[in-house]
């Protein structure tokens, strides 16, 4: 897969971060970035690359009193807040999340209010950075891995479990590389196809032994 792309790196301001991953769940996927991207250029601090400025996702000191946000609906400001200040607090630290054990830590995310699988594995797998770590209950990766590893369906948890046992000691990276070549293939975020197809031989690599 690595071979399709010069490089690919997590952004540190993105949706990714320990502070970003409580905004990735409001208002859905394509959404959600939308989302994230207004917030970034109204509360968010700039910074240049060259020619070009980009918004950094907003502190949570700057969430922590937001009242409303266009796209963000019913409850949702409430539990930005209160992610906001869980952050503050120290509980969405990487350290301290990657301290524990996976299941630990995915337990200790989801008491957070509006945070379920998809959010905690997120904020684990890419946000606090483990390494080796497999988000199975994602509903993405469960058909990026079936692409790749040319399944007649979604991969089922298990399936995702056995099959990602090869993946070790990288579990997060091949996750995250395999959610790539899905929207390379799909271009179901940004709305526009993909050209890029699984070869035999990764689909091969990926499959269990």
């Amino acid at each position: 897969m690595t071979r399709d792309r010069e490089c690919h790196r997590m952004s540190r301001t993105s949706s990714h971060t320990p502070g970003g991953a409580w905004v990735q769940w409001p208002a859905g996927m394509s959404g959600g970035r939308g989302v994230m991207g207004g917030m970034a250029e109204r509360f968010g601090e700039p910074v240049a690359f060259g020619d070009r400025v980009v918004h950094a996702f907003p502190s949570p000191q700057r969430l922590a009193g937001l009242d409303t946000f266009p796209g963000l609906a019913g409850r949702k400001p409430e539990w930005l807040r209160s992610l906001a200040r869980a952050a503050l607090d120290g509980q969405l630290d990487a350290a301290r999340l990657r301290a524990m054990a996976p299941g630990e830590a995915l337990a200790d995310l989801k008491k957070l209010p509006g945070i379920g699988d998809f959010s905690a594995g997120l904020t684990l797998l890419c946000g606090a950075n483990a390494p080796d770590a497999v988000p199975v209950a994602e509903p993405r990766l469960a058909r990026a891995v079936a692409l790749a590893c040319r399944l007649p369906g979604p991969a089922t948890s298990e399936q995702v479990r056995t099959i990602s046992e090869n993946w070790r000691p990288y579990r997060t990276w091949v996750t995250l590389l395999l959610r790539i070549q899905l929207e390379d293939e799909t271009g179901e975020i940004a709305g526009r196809p993909g050209h890029v197809r699984t070869d035999p031989e990764t689909a091969e690599r990926l499959s269990w032994a």
